[in-house]
């Protein structure tokens, strides 16, 4: 849990003009779909 704290602070440093603060929950849901999608699409295949 600590290492996907970190790395969404990297994020924020190397994108802070697409980080809107009231975006900030929905982009944070999009990633994490975007990560569990990724995810189960390596479990699988």
């Amino acid at each position: 849990m600590t290492t996907d704290i970190l790395d969404s602070d990297k994020k924020k440093t190397l994108v802070p003009q697409l980080r809107f603060q009231e975006f900030d929950g929905e982009w944070q849901l999009k990633m994490l779909g975007e990560f569990a999608y990724f995810k189960a699409a390596h479990i699988n295949y």
